[in-house]
C-alpha cells in the first residue's frame, strides 16, 4: 500500500481522509512495516549554495523558527514549505503510530549538515528521536546502485546494517561543456549536466 501523490491523486497524505485510512491500517496491523521519505526539496542544503542568483534560493533556516520557512517568502514558496513540513509531520506521525502498534518503521532523508535545514532538525523530529530513543543512521546510497554518493539518514525503529562510507574507487571524470577534468569517486554534477568518465 504505497502512497505517492506523483502516482495517484488519491494518495495525498495531507488529506485528512486519506491519512485516517493509513492510521487505521497501521492500528489494525495491515502493514508489516512503515516507511516514509518526505519531500526534501524545501530542506535542501544546495539551494543557493553556489551564490548564483539564477538558482533557487534557500526557503528555510537551520533552526526554529526559520526551519518552518524564511520570512518574506513568495506565496508559492510559502505553500511549498507548508506542504514539505506537512509531509514531514505525517512521516513523524507514521513512526509514532507504528511504534505504538509494534510495527517496524523508518524515515529516509538526506544526511544533515550543520548550519543547514533538514527534516531531522525539525523540533518535532528531535523530540521523537529522544522519545523513541533513535538516532539517524548514515548510509551512502552509492553502495546500493546510485551513481552519486547520496549520503542519507535513516531514522528507524531498529539498527540497520548499512555500509556507512563510500566504497567507490576514484577515477577521472570530464565535465562535457567545459572539458574540465576531475579526480573523484563520483561524477560531479553542475546544474543538470553530469560529468562523464
Amino acid at each position: 500500500d504505497g502512497r505517492d501523490l506523483g502516482r495517484c491523486s488519491n494518495d495525498d497524505l495531507l488529506d485528512a481522509a486519506t491519512w485516517a485510512d493509513v492510521v487505521a491500517n497501521v492500528r489494525e496491523h495491515r502493514y508489516i512495516a512503515g516507511a516514509a521519505a518526505p519531500p526534501c526539496s524545501t530542506f535542501s542544503c544546495v539551494r543557493g549554495a553556489d551564490g548564483d542568483d539564477n538558482e533557487p534560493g534557500p526557503l528555510r533556516g537551520a533552526g526554529s523558527p526559520d526551519i518552518y520557512g524564511l520570512p518574506d517568502l513568495s506565496p508559492e514558496d510559502r505553500e511549498e514549505v507548508k506542504i514539505g513540513t506537512g509531509c514531514a509531520m505525517r512521516a513523524r506521525d507514521m513512526a509514532i503510530e507504528c511504534d505504538r502498534a509494534g510495527i517496524p518503521w523508518f524515515i529516509e532523508a538526506p544526511a544533515g549538515k550543520a548550519g543547514f535545514p533538514n527534516v531531522c532538525f525539525l523540533p518535532a523530529f528531535i523530540d521523537i528521536a529522544k522519545e523513541l530513543s533513535v538516532e539517524p543512521q548514515l548510509v551512502y546510497q552509492c553502495n546500493y546502485g546510485s551513481m552519486f554518493a547520496k549520503p542519507t539518514w535513516i531514522l528507524a525503529s531498529w539498527n540497520m546494517s548499512w555500509i556507512y562510507s563510500c566504497s567507490r574507487r576514484m577515477q577521472h571524470w570530464t565535465i562535457p561543456w567545459s572539458g574540465e577534468r576531475v579526480w573523484a569517486a563520483h561524477p560531479p554534477l553542475k546544474g543538470k549536466q553530469i560529468a562523464i568518465p
